[in-house]
C-alpha cells in the first residue's frame, strides 16, 4: 500500500503539465479511478476531495492563474514579524558576545 500511494501521488504531480483541459480531465478521472481502486483509506478521502473540487481544478486550464508569489511575500512579512523566542534572546550573536534583542518598530 505505501508503493501504491507513492506512485500515486507522484502521477498525480502530472496533472499541471497536461497540455489542455481535456487532457486533464481524462487525466484527473483516471487518477481517482486508480486511487479508488487501491482500496487505501486516505486516498479514498482524497480522491472524494478532488472529486469535489474537479470544477475548479480544471478551470486553471482556462485561467492559469496562481497566488504562489503573493503567499511567499506573505509569508516573508510572516517570518521577518516572529517575535524571538525566550531561546533565541538569552543567546549570542554569530559576530561576538553581544546577546539579540530585537529592535523597536517604532
Amino acid at each position: 500500500p505505501l508503493a501504491t500511494a507513492y506512485y500515486l501521488k507522484e502521477d498525480l504531480r502530472q496533472f499541471w503539465e497536461q497540455p489542455d483541459k481535456a487532457t486533464a480531465r481524462n487525466f484527473l478521472c483516471d487518477w481517482i479511478a486508480r486511487a479508488e481502486a487501491s482500496k487505501i483509506l486516505v486516498l479514498q478521502k482524497f480522491f472524494r476531495l478532488l472529486r469535489a473540487y474537479r470544477f475548479g481544478l480544471l478551470a486553471w486550464y482556462d485561467h492559469p492563474i496562481s497566488t504562489a508569489a503573493l503567499e511567499g511575500t506573505n509569508n516573508k512579512i510572516k517570518t521577518s514579524n516572529a517575535v524571538p523566542t525566550a531561546t533565541e534572546t538569552s543567546s549570542t550573536s554569530r559576530c561576538g558576545s553581544t546577546p539579540y534583542t530585537k529592535q523597536s518598530t517604532l
